[in-house]
C-alpha cells in the first residue's frame, strides 16, 4: 500500500480498490478535503490514451452535470523500482464517494435477502442516469464501460448516485457509424458489441451511444430486481437471440409488476433493451420521450390501478351520533387521503370530533404518503390539534400534502391557522426524517412574520427534501420574513423542484434577489415555480415585483429545465422585460417555460425584447405566454408570434394568451404562420378574448389550421370579438381540417352570431373521427344582470338536445354545449 506524498498537494491515506488501476483515499492538504485518486501505470502506448482521458474529463469539468463525478486535478509522478528502473504513473483526482452500486446492493442483500428499492428510488435512479448520459451525448462523449461498479453512491440517505470512469474507457465521438475499438465489461456489453468480442475482433462498426443505452438498461434491471446476471446465463442468452428476447421481456414484466406506479417503466426498458441497435433509442431520444410523455414519474396513488388509496372524506360524517362507533374500511394503510372540503357547514365541535376519530384509527398505519385537505373549513388552533396528532403518527412519510388554504379575501368559511397553528404543524413535520416531497398550502391564514420566523427554521433539518411547495399567499408578510425563506431553501441542497406561492406579500422584490443567491446552492434544482403576483382585490398593502425584481428572476433561472413565473399585477414595464430577457437568453437547458404576466405595463417594446430571445431557447418544447391586459397592441402580438414562428426546435405544446390587448385581425398574421411552421405542435391554447378580431382574422386561422393537421388538442377563446356568422363558420371550416383532433375547447361568447353557428358546429363533428371531448360556449354576455342578446335564435332546443345525444352515443364523445339560456350535456 502506498502512503505518504507523491505530490506535495495530497496525502495518500489508504487504498480503496485495486483492479487494472489502483484507487486511493487521499487528502487535499490545502483544503483538508478528502478525495479519491485513481493511479494508472503509464507506458508509451498508454500515455496518449491517458492524455485523451484528461482532455475528456476537462471537457466535462467545463460542462458539469450533478450526476457525473467531478474531476478536480491530474498529475504525473515517477517511481524507481528495485531494479533501478523508472516507471511513470498518471493520477486523476476526483470527488470522493461512499461505495459503488454493486457493493451497495450486495451489502443490502446480505442483511436482507428480500431487499429491493422503493418505487420513487427506482424512478429517480432511472431518470437521473438517463439525464447524465444524455448530457454526455450532447457534448459528444460516450462512456463505453457502463456497469454497476462505475456508478458511485454519494449520499446514502437520498441515494444520490454519480457516473464515474467517464474518461479512460471513452472516446470523443464525431461519427456514430465509423469503425471503433471494442470496449466495455463483457457482462454489460450490448449484443452487437458482444458478437464482435466473441469473434475476437478488435474493431467493429457500431453506435456507441446505443450500445451504452443497452448497457445502462442491464444496470437498470439489476437496480429494479436486485438480481445479478451470472456469466454462464449471460453467455447462454447472448448466444441465442430468441432466448435473450424472451428473458428481457420477462424481466420487463417483472419490473412493471413490482413497480406499477412508475409511469412508462416497461416502455423505457423496452426501448433501451431492444436487441436491434437500429430500433434501440439513444440517450437523446430517451430524454425526449420521457419529457414528452412524463415517463418515470411515480403516479399518484389515486391513479394506481393495483392499490387504491385510503380515501376518507366528509361523507363519513353523515351520522354524527354514531361517530364513536365509526370503523373505516381501509385496506391501503400506506397511502391516505383525508378530504374534508365538504365540511364547511359543520360546527367546529363536529370537525374536531371527526378529526380525533380519524387520528385514533390511523394510529397503527405505516403511512408513506398523506394528503390532508381542509380548505375553508373554519380551521383554527383548536381544530388543528388532531391534525398534529395524525402527523406525529406518520413519521415515516415520504410525501406530505397539507391543503389548508382559505379561498379569496372574503369568505364565511375562514381558516385562521395563525402563527401558533403553523408552529404546531412544523414541529410535527420536522421529525419526518424520510420526507422527500412536502406541500404546504397555507394562503390567507392570518400568519405573520412572527409565525414564519419561528416556524420555518424548524424545517431546515430536512436536508433530504427533493420537492418543496410553499404557498403563503395573501398573508401580507413583511420583508422581515425574507431571510427565513432564504435560509430554508438553502438548507435543502437536494431540491429538484421548488414552488413558492407568495402572492400579495410585501417581500417579493427582496426575496427575488435572495432567490438569485440561493440558486448557487441548489445544484440539482431543475424545476422552479414562482407566484409573486399582486392580487387585485387585496385590501391591505403589498409591494409588487417591479422591474428590478423581475430582472433578478431572470438571472436566477439559467440552469433550469422547467420554469414557471406567475407575476400578474406586478407593475412590470418594458425595461424590466428587457433585463429579464438578458437572463432568459442564458437558459440553454430550459424545456418548459411559463411566463404569466397579465395586467402589467408592458408594451410592444417589451414584446420585442422577449421575441428576440425565444428562438435562442433551442430545447424548448412547452411554451406559455400570457400577456393579457397589457398594452401590446398589434405590433406586440406580431413580435411574439413572429418569434414563435422562427423557433426551429419544434414546440409540442403552446399557450398564447393575449386577452384585451387591443389586437385586430391584422395582429394575427404571424399566428397563422406559426400554426403552419410548428409541425411538432400537438396542443395549442389561444386566448384572443375582448379584442377587435373579425372575419379577416378567422380567415387567417382557417389557413393556419388547414396546415396544422397534426394538432390533437385545441383550446380557442374568442369571446367578445365581432366575428359574426361568417367568421364563426369560417373558423369551423378550418377546424374541420384537423383530422387528428381529440379534444376541442371553444368559447364564442358574445361574437354576434346566430343559431346557425351551432348547426355548423354539429355538422363539423363528423370530420373529427378521433374526437373524444368537445366543450363549446355560445352563451351571451351578462352585465349587471342585464342579458345582452346577440341575435341568437335557438328555438328548436329539444331537437338540438336530441341531436347532441345521438352524436355523443354514436361517437363516444363527451360533449358540453353552453347556449343562450341553458347548458346541454
Amino acid at each position: 500500500m502506498m502512503t505518504g506524498n507523491v505530490n506535495p498537494e495530497y496525502r495518500y491515506l489508504s487504498i480503496l480498490a485495486k483492479t487494472w488501476n489502483e484507487v486511493y483515499l487521499a487528502e487535499n492538504l490545502q483544503t483538508k478535503q478528502k478525495c479519491c485518486i485513481k493511479q494508472v501505470l503509464i507506458d508509451e502506448q498508454l500515455r496518449e490514451r491517458f492524455q485523451q482521458e484528461i482532455q475528456i474529463l476537462q471537457k466535462i469539468k467545463v460542462y458539469p452535470h450533478p450526476n457525473i463525478i467531478s474531476f478536480e486535478d491530474s498529475f504525473y509522478y515517477e517511481k524507481v523500482t528495485t531494479q533501478d528502473k523508472a516507471i511513470t504513473f498518471g493520477c486523476i483526482v476526483m470527488e470522493l464517494g461512499i461505495t459503488n452500486l454493486q457493493q451497495y446492493i450486495s451489502s443490502k442483500k446480505q442483511s436482507d435477502p428480500e431487499f429491493r428499492f422503493q418505487e420513487y428510488e427506482v424512478a429517480d435512479f432511472f431518470a437521473t442516469m438517463i439525464k447524465a448520459h444524455s448530457h454526455l451525448q450532447e457534448i459528444k462523449i460516450a462512456h463505453r464501460d457502463i456497469k454497476p461498479e462505475n456508478i458511485i453512491l454519494f449520499n446514502d440517505e437520498n441515494l444520490l448516485f454519480k457516473v464515474c470512469d467517464v474518461g479512460f474507457g471513452t472516446e470523443i465521438i464525431d461519427e456514430e457509424s465509423k469503425s471503433r475499438t471494442i470496449g466495455g465489461t463483457v457482462l454489460y456489453q450490448a449484443p452487437e458489441v458482444y458478437r464482435a468480442f466473441k469473434r475476437r475482433k478488435h474493431q467493429a462498426k457500431y453506435n456507441p451511444y446505443k450500445s451504452d443505452v443497452f448497457s445502462l438498461g442491464l444496470v437498470f434491471l439489476l437496480f429494479a430486481t436486485s438480481q445479478n446476471m451470472t456469466k454462464q446465463l449471460r453467455e447462454e442468452l447472448f448466444d441465442d437471440e430468441v432466448k435473450l428476447y424472451n428473458y428481457l421481456k420477462e424481466k420487463r414484466k417483472q419490473v412493471k409488476e413490482s413497480y406499477p406506479r412508475i409511469k412508462g417503466v416497461s416502455k423505457i426498458l423496452k426501448l433501451m433493451l431492444d436487441i436491434s441497435p437500429d430500433q434501440r433509442y439513444d440517450f437523446s431520444q430517451l430524454s425526449q420521450i420521457i419529457e414528452e410523455r412524463s415517463y418515470l414519474e411515480v403516479k399518484s396513488v389515486r391513479h394506481s390501478s393495483s392499490k387504491q388509496p385510503a380515501k376518507i372524506n366528509h361523507k363519513h360524517l353523515q351520522s354524527i351520533s354514531n361517530l364513536d362507533n365509526l370503523q373505516l374500511d381501509i385496506k391501503n394503510k400506506e397511502d391516505v387521503q383525508l378530504d374534508l372540503n365538504g365540511m364547511q357547514n359543520k360546527s367546529q365541535d363536529d370537525l374536531l370530533k371527526f378529526l380525533e376519530t380519524i387520528a385514533q384509527q390511523v394510529k397503527n398505519f405505516q403511512m408513506i404518503t398523506l394528503q390532508i385537505k381542509l380548505e375553508m373549513s373554519c380551521l383554527n388552533v383548536r381544530t388543528i390539534a388532531p391534525v398534529e396528532k395524525i402527523l406525529n403518527r406518520a413519521q415515516k412519510l415520504k410525501e406530505l400534502q397539507l391543503h389548508l388554504w382559505k379561498q379569496g379575501l372574503i369568505s364565511i368559511y375562514s381558516n385562521k391557522l395563525g402563527n401558533l397553528g403553523l408552529l404546531f404543524l412544523t414541529k410535527a413535520i420536522m421529525k419526518m426524517s424520510e420526507l422527500k416531497r412536502l406541500t404546504l398550502e397555507l394562503s390567507n391564514n392570518q400568519i405573520s412574520d412572527e409565525g414564519i420566523n419561528n416556524s420555518l427554521p424548524l424545517l431546515e433539518g430536512l436536508v433530504q427534501m427533493e420537492e418543496l411547495k410553499l404557498d403563503f399567499g395573501l398573508n401580507h408578510l413583511p420583508m422581515d420574513c425574507c431571510e427565513a425563506f432564504f435560509q430554508l431553501i438553502c438548507a435543502m441542497p437536494n431540491l429538484k423542484k421548488l414552488d413558492l406561492g407568495l402572492e400579495s406579500n410585501q417581500m417579493n422584490q427582496v426575496l427575488s434577489k435572495l432567490l438569485r443567491q440561493s440558486m448557487k446552492r441548489l445544484p440539482l434544482l431543475t424545476q422552479l415555480t414562482i407566484n409573486f403576483s399582486k392580487y387585485f382585490l387585496c385590501l391591505k398593502s403589498s409591494i409588487p415585483m417591479h422591474n428590478e425584481g423581475f430582472s433578478d428572476l431572470g438571472e436566477s433561472i439559467s440552469e433550469l429545465e422547467n420554469c414557471e413565473l406567475v407575476l400578474w399585477g406586478s407593475q412590470i414595464k418594458d425595461l424590466g422585460v428587457e433585463e429579464f430577457a438578458k437572463g432568459l437568453s442564458k437558459c440553454e437547458k430550459v424545456k418548459h417555460l411559463n411566463l404569466t404576466l397579465w395586467s402589467n405595463q408592458i408594451t410592444k417594446k417589451g414584446c420585442e425584447s422577449l421575441g428576440l430571445v425565444l428562438p435562442k431557447l433551442t430545447k424548448l418544447s412547452t411554451l406559455v405566454i400570457d400577456l393579457s391586459k397589457n398594452r401590446i397592441e398589434d405590433e406586440g402580438v406580431r413580435f411574439l408570434a413572429k418569434a414563435i414562428h422562427e423557433m426551429q426546435q419544434g414546440l409540442r405544446e403552446l399557450k398564447f394568451w393575449i386577452e384585451n390587448v387591443s389586437c385586430s385581425s391584422f395582429g394575427l398574421r404571424y399566428v397563422n404562420r406559426f400554426l403552419v411552421s410548428q409541425k411538432k405542435l400537438r396542443s395549442i391554447s389561444l386566448n384572443f378574448r375582448s379584442n377587435q378580431i373579425g372575419l379577416d382574422g378567422m380567415e387567417l386561422l382557417y389557413n393556419g389550421f388547414g396546415q396544422a393537421t397534426q394538432l390533437e388538442t385545441v383550446n380557442l377563446i374568442l369571446d367578445h370579438n365581432p366575428l359574426g356568422d361568417e367568421g364563426v363558420n369560417t373558423l369551423f371550416k378550418g377546424l374541420c381540417k384537423l383530422k387528428e383532433l381529440q379534444r376541442l375547447f371553444l368559447s364564442l361568447e358574445s361574437v354576434q352570431s346566430s343559431g346557425n353557428s351551432v348547426t355548423v358546429m354539429l355538422s363539423s363533428i363528423k370530420s373529427w373521427s378521433e374526437l373524444r371531448e368537445l366543450h363549446v360556449n355560445f352563451m351571451k354576455y351578462i352585465q349587471h344582470n342585464i342579458y345582452v342578446r346577440n341575435d341568437t335564435d335557438l328555438a328548436d332546443d329539444i331537437n338540438l338536445k336530441n341531436r347532441l345525444l345521438e352524436i355523443q352515443s354514436n361517437a363516444k364523445i363527451n360533449i358540453e354545449l353552453k347556449t343562450i339560456n341553458q347548458q346541454i350535456k
